[in-house]
């Protein structure tokens, strides 16, 4: 750090305001209890993004603890969708013999989150397959606007 001043004995840069004025450790601890997210995490803490941003770069722990908090809340979003992905209603359709049969209908909300889950975490992706035969003539077509 050349040409900053630097306080050594309050462990403050005098130039960059709240820089080392937190314990890492202390700060780790409350940055578990956030979202995973910097903006959230400096709320807890009490400082700016930018503090958060210097101290997970300057301490592993801190680094580490945001890591942490992170998959945290990943995990609680992946449990909401799952759950999500799980409702159903109940229904009943005419069988071909005339008799109703009891059927469960994934809802609106299900579809669209198993489908978000797919392309998400499975990978899978919307594609189409078209059919051409290469022997066939093709037409263009170009029109004025």
């Amino acid at each position: 750090m050349s040409g900053k001043a630097k306080n050594t004995t309050a462990g403050q840069d005098t130039k960059r305001g709240e820089w080392h004025r937190y314990d890492p450790v202390k700060m780790a601890e409350k940055i578990r209890k956030s979202r995973g997210t910097v903006k959230h995490a400096a709320a807890v803490v009490g400082c700016s993004r930018v503090t958060i941003r210097k101290y997970m770069q300057e301490f592993p722990e801190v680094a580490q603890a945001m890591q942490e908090a992170k998959d945290g809340w990943n995990d609680n979003i992946e449990m909401v969708i799952q759950n999500s992905a799980l409702e159903v209603r109940r229904g009943f359709v005419v069988g071909p013999d005339g008799k109703g049969i009891e059927t469960f209908v994934p809802t609106e909300q299900a579809l669209r989150a198993a489908i978000f889950w797919s392309k998400t975490q499975m990978g899978w992706s919307e594609r189409s397959q078209h059919q051409v035969d290469i022997n066939a003539p093709v037409k263009v077509v170009v029109e004025r606007a």
